[in-house]
């Protein structure tokens, strides 16, 4: 709760006309409807406009090492969550927006670059995250754009078109290394500020589908998908030609 209302105080510094609340609740164990639904309740009163489910949490090691409650905690938190408050929210973003005609509501879905592509050590944390970009794509296209989607469009173009068909704007983030808690310290002086990531992600929303928020993460995930297509085809013939050598021996 120290940290929360850390964050707090920062936002109302910046902030001053931004109204804060927070609401303190455990995402690890608790795959519950009911238990998420307490955010909903207890955030009736505020116009909320944009919903971001966005809790992390990764473990790098051997997948048969990592203890088993450390893999059903990144699980409950990396994929439950973003299901039941997608889920939950989605109504009340669109009564927002049918009540107030030219207001926009949306849900900003965070996965990460790390979804383009598998990697050993942090296979479970790769897996969950192209759980939620797998989810934020067949969410987007079956309920706001299967009946209009059009190469080449932008969705405010096809909003113009068919104004009905897109009452809530849904944006998928997969951003690569930025400054948080989560990366090692190390490594955080390769990371792309928050600030950067935050601005071209809300420059997006409402516009296009998918973004990874800043150029540099686009490159990496380009790079990550060039470098895994490579590695597929050239490992499972390495492999063979090992196993045959193996044999001959």
């Amino acid at each position: 709760m120290e940290k929360l209302k850390q964050v707090e105080k920062e936002i109302n510094s910046e902030c001053p006309d931004v109204k804060v609340r927070v609401i303190q609740i455990d995402l690890s164990g608790n795959c519950s409807m009911d238990h998420y639904r307490r955010i909903l309740d207890e955030t009736e009163d505020l116009d909320i406009s944009v919903v971001i489910p966005n809790a992390g949490f990764a473990k790098i090691g051997r997948y048969d090492k990592i203890p088993e409650e450390v893999i059903q905690q990144m699980l409950d938190i990396n994929i439950y969550h973003v299901g039941a408050v997608t889920k939950l929210f989605y109504p009340r973003l669109l009564a927002r927006t049918l009540k107030n005609p030219g207001l926009h509501s949306g849900i900003l879905t965070v996965s990460s670059v790390a979804s383009d592509s598998p990697l050993g050590y942090v296979s479970i944390y790769h897996a969950t995250k192209a759980w939620v970009t797998y989810l934020a794509i067949s969410y987007k296209e079956h309920h706001f754009a299967s009946t209009y989607m059009t190469e080449g469009l932008t969705l405010e173009h096809q909003r113009a078109a068919m104004p009905w068909s897109n009452m809530v704007d849904t944006l998928l983030l997969k951003p690569g290394l930025t400054v948080s808690n989560m990366p090692p310290k190390h490594i955080l002086k390769f990371a792309t500020p928050t600030n950067l990531v935050v601005q071209g992600t809300i420059n997006n929303l409402g516009q296009y589908s998918t973004t990874y928020g800043y150029w540099q993460h686009e490159l990496t995930g380009a790079l990550f998908g060039a470098i895994y297509e490579s590695a597929a085809a050239v490992l499972p013939m390495i492999a063979k030609g090992m196993a045959k050598e193996a044999d001959y021996k």
